[in-house]
């Protein structure tokens, strides 16, 4: 990843970019913050917004603690927070019943 920076700082974004997905490549998917801020980093110098996003909201659940590229990309209009976890509890037949819980819906049948 210093590689990554150097490039990065150097005004060679996409080698830098290379850099850094060879870095979590090898962190096997378990990067650290600093990681996906950095790449959250060049992915805003390249204006893929969606992957800057994405780091960003990895880097932060991390615990990452500058604001910096958080502060790039409402600047840009492109920040977000991230969307909490979906959590669904299971509705019970009994729920049904008494009418505490709404009945899924179906579709009709053609034939």
């Amino acid at each position: 990843m210093i590689y990554a920076t150097f490039l990065y700082k150097n005004s060679r974004s996409g080698e830098a970019l290379k850099q850094a997905d060879e870095a979590v490549a090898e962190s096997h998917g378990e990067g650290s913050a600093n990681l996906y801020y950095n790449i959250g980093l060049v992915y805003l110098d390249l204006k893929q917004y969606d992957k800057a996003l994405s780091n960003a909201h990895l880097a932060y659940q991390m615990g990452f603690p500058l604001p910096g590229l958080r502060d790039r990309l409402k600047r840009a209009g492109k920040w977000s927070e991230p969307l909490p976890p979906v959590t669904e509890s299971p509705v019970e037949t009994s729920q049904l019943n008494e009418g505490k819980a709404p009945a899924p819906a179906t579709s009709p049948v053609v034939e």
